[in-house]
């Protein structure tokens, strides 16, 4: 009886020692994916998810808060097959280089000219990789290698004004194009086929362990992961009306037209907002017809009438945008007119003359001809895409306008040897009556 009872217990144990033997791999892999559920670039997914969104960034940046246009422009990102180090392995399990057929970019990042609030340091604005996976290509449950590359190139990025950062205190600090993609297929008879996806991470490295000690993880190709990032810089500029002199009308309103070649590298016309006197009512320009903002209310900035201190404030501009001012002298009286361009808005006392001072009557014109609201540093005669735009010294202009005043001392100088001439001729006529008549008398 007792041998009897032995033999059964053996037999379990056997039973359940088998079962165990065959469940280990696949725990082994299970437990990996539910560990990527915090390891995941974009929160966790969903047991079985076939759809992954990695986030791509472009950082806007203005001298000053408000709305503003984002550049236009869709980048191009691939996805390969990557090979691991030798050894690679998640726990137990050894990692694969991806099966290519599996994966493909079903969505590219595409940024439009959409509104978006940014600030002075700085605002990044996201879209979407996104990548769809076919379970039914996998032939066994395992981890998988993928490699995600940047491939959008300079000259796209130098037309629509980006500009690739560097993040100084990360090495390497240049803008890095590639991130690397561990994809985690379980058993799954429910998913088309007997394979699923479990979970992800993304990485910014090629690591041989993905244990959470020695990967990197990253959270897409945005500011945060301190790997560079994308900057795309709007420009502002400000037309002011100065009138100096005694004699000049301060409140005169003098008649501007202004021209804004608001384009980017690809002939694409981008919205800008303008305002005379104050910030705080804002008109945006005329846009293409393809633009989200087609329907919306918009004017142009073609002409404008300023008096003394007047100013016109001009933001949105694309790094290429050009703005010239044309003012025309509708009174009778002559103006000496000059134009300076002011480098730093905070420093009013660092002025470059633009066009030199020149006396402009009734009808005349005074010309500030396009003046480039930035420019880029070449290298080579290649597009640079390395470095911020500068901008120029005539970023902010000042039309002045003056009539210099007459002192009485200078009517006085002015007319004094004419009175003198008049009083000798006075004087002589008086002598010549009083010798007439001293001659009359002496004959009678």
């Amino acid at each position: 009886m007792k041998t009897t009872i032995f033999k059964k217990t053996l037999a379990v144990l056997a039973a359940v020692m088998l079962v165990a033997s065959m469940l280990v791999p696949m725990m082994s892999v299970t437990a990996s994916a539910d560990d990527t559920a915090t390891m995941n670039a974009t929160g966790s997914i969903s047991t079985n998810a076939t759809v992954l969104n990695i986030p791509k960034g472009i950082v806007m940046r203005n001298v000053e808060d408000g709305n503003y246009c984002c550049c236009v422009i869709r980048y191009n990102f691939s996805i390969a097959s990557a090979t691991p180090p030798s050894g690679a392995t998640v726990g137990a399990v050894q990692v694969k280089p991806g099966v290519a057929a599996a994966v493909s970019i079903t969505s590219q990042p595409n940024f439009i000219q959409e509104l978006v609030q940014m600030n002075s340091s700085g605002q990044e604005t996201t879209k979407n990789i996104t990548i769809t996976v076919d379970p039914t290509k996998f032939t066994a449950p395992g981890v998988y290698r993928y490699v995600i590359t940047d491939n959008t190139t300079s000259a796209d990025l130098y037309k629509v004004g980006i500009v690739r950062n560097n993040n100084a205190a990360q090495t390497p600090v240049d803008y890095q194009t590639t991130r690397y993609l561990d994809i985690f297929i379980n058993s799954n008879s429910v998913q088309g086929g007997s394979y699923g996806v479990a979970g992800y991470v993304l990485m910014k490295n090629n690591p041989a362990s993905n244990d959470t000690n020695v990967i990197q993880k990253s959270a897409g190709f945005i500011q945060s992961d301190s790997l560079g990032y994308d900057l795309y810089r709007t420009y502002n500029v400000r037309l002011e009306k100065v009138i100096e002199g005694s004699l000049a009308d301060p409140n005169h309103e003098f008649p501007f037209t202004v021209t804004i070649n608001n384009n980017d590298g690809n002939g694409l016309t981008k919205r800008y907002f303008w305002a005379k006197n104050t910030i705080s009512t804002w008109t945006p320009s005329t846009i293409v017809s393809d633009d989200p903002f087609a329907n919306t209310d918009a004017q142009d900035l073609a002409s404008v009438s300023l008096k003394g201190k007047d100013v016109v404030y001009i933001r949105g501009l694309v790094p290429m945008a050009t703005v010239s001012y044309t003012e025309t002298n509708d009174t009778n009286d002559t103006y000496k007119v000059r134009v300076t361009g002011q480098k730093d808005p905070n420093n009013s006392t660092n002025l470059d003359t633009l066009v030199e001072a020149a006396d402009k009557a009734h009808g005349a014109t005074t010309v500030l001809p396009a003046q480039l609201v930035s420019t880029y540093t070449t290298v080579n005669s290649t597009n640079d895409v390395s470095k911020v735009p500068d901008v120029t010294s005539a970023r902010d202009v000042k039309f002045h306008n003056k009539i210099d005043a007459i002192s009485p001392t200078g009517v006085v100088l002015r007319f004094g040897a004419f009175i003198i001439m008049a009083g000798f001729g006075v004087y002589f006529l008086i002598l010549a009556a009083k010798s007439r008549r001293r001659e009359a008398t002496s004959v009678i």
